[in-house]
């Protein structure tokens, strides 16, 4: 069944190469070159969880289709 196939997934990574940055209401943008931003967070969703990896921030976004 599809749904137990999507539940047994592995976490997803995206690697993203512009500067991040997490707004007002712990919401997700990203910073293109033009100085505009990249509203991340209608793709992923808001609050996420933000820890370090070695010398980089990573921000966690988990969601549960069980």
């Amino acid at each position: 069944m599809l749904a137990n196939d999507v539940f047994r997934m592995q976490p997803i990574h995206v690697p993203i190469r512009r500067k991040l940055v997490l707004g007002a209401e712990n919401k997700l943008y990203a910073h293109q070159t033009t100085g505009k931003r990249i509203p991340l967070w209608r793709l992923f969703g808001t609050n996420p969880l933000v820890r370090e990896i070695g010398p980089y921030v990573a921000y966690e976004f988990g969601e549960s289709l069980s």
